[in-house]
């Protein structure tokens, strides 16, 4: 291709265990890097990987020379998805960023420029959307966020399960101002006010994405923070609970008052006084690990907590 676009791209890809899915990573991402850009370079996010990801990476990189520098971080614990990819982002340069929160190819290879394309019609965010249902507990998880969002102002576009994205430099740069603690960049970049659009594609492959017990209990907290932090659904959980145990005081309290004039004299009310003390305190218990949370949260944000740790970083000249 003659016509090279002028932009500089980095693409910023997330690695944990993903020693098989290198080769085919690189061979689409050095085919399409050195066919339609002039300048551009590569990202790896190596979360504390226990196999031979970084050594599949260099052996490649030593038998096929490219025309882009290579970055190698390596964290220096396991982070999970987010912490480390906000690492790669922190250090990517490029006017557009790809970045790819799975080296797993279950598209198409024109869609990598098909998303490039529409960031050039003035969308910051463009997201690759596979197609399909998605597992129940994910499902529920955006049914929610989708539902009960506090910000209207950002992009109307409905949160989705997404391979990757290209992100402008101008929608980085708005979210870094916004603050670097907030934990979940696909909602940052649906609420930074910039045009946000997703692009649905067929899987060419059926294959599902293991995560093993630590990444799967990283996203379960990761899900759980975003809902308390973007949404109102916790704060309507909690409203329900108290208007559950106030209505449920004050019949207990009718219930004894009742009792009382009536002359019955049960076995002095132990059981409904019980009962009603037992309630009233999972109530308040609950209600108390909701704002202990949220003052967690809080905390984080408020004092800036440094979201990840770098071991080293490794560059390989093209």
């Amino acid at each position: 291709m003659l016509n090279k676009e002028k932009n500089f791209v980095s693409v910023v890809a997330y690695l944990h265990n993903s020693e098989k899915e290198i080769p085919a990573f690189l061979d689409y991402i050095v085919e399409e890097l050195e066919r339609n850009f002039e300048k551009s370079e590569v990202i790896f996010v190596n979360d504390a990987s226990e196999d031979n990801s970084v050594s599949v990476i260099k052996e490649y990189l030593e038998k096929r020379k490219c025309n882009f520098m290579t970055n190698i971080i390596n964290m220096s614990s396991y982070h999970g998805l987010e912490a480390s990819m906000l690492a790669g982002v922190d250090l990517a340069i490029g006017d557009f960023v790809y970045e790819f929160d799975s080296i797993t190819i279950d598209y198409s290879k024109k869609l990598f420029m098909e998303v490039y394309y529409e960031a050039l019609k003035g969308n910051d965010i463009v997201a690759a959307t596979p197609a399909g249902n998605v597992e129940f507990p994910v499902s529920l998880f955006y049914y929610f966020y989708n539902k009960f969002r506090l910000s209207k102002g950002g992009s109307q576009t409905k949160l989705q399960r997404e391979t990757f994205r290209i992100v402008s430099r101008r929608a980085i740069n708005r979210v870094q101002t916004l603050g670097k603690s907030v934990p979940y960049r696909k909602v940052m970049y649906q609420n930074c006010g910039l045009g946000y659009k997703n692009l649905v594609y067929e899987r060419t492959t059926k294959d599902k994405k293991n995560y093993r017990d630590k990444e799967r209990k990283s996203r379960e907290n990761l899900a759980f923070d975003t809902l308390l932090m973007f949404t109102n659904a916790v704060q309507k959980v909690s409203m329900f609970l108290s208007m559950f145990f106030l209505i449920f005081t004050i019949g207990v309290g009718v219930y004894v008052v009742a009792v009382f004039f009536s002359g019955n004299k049960p076995v002095e009310g132990w059981t409904p006084m019980m009962g009603f003390m037992a309630a009233a305190f999972t109530g308040i218990f609950m209600l108390l690990t909701i704002l202990l949370k949220y003052m967690a949260v809080l905390f984080e944000i408020t004092f800036n907590k440094k979201r990840y740790l770098i071991s080293s970083i490794e560059k390989i000249n093209g």
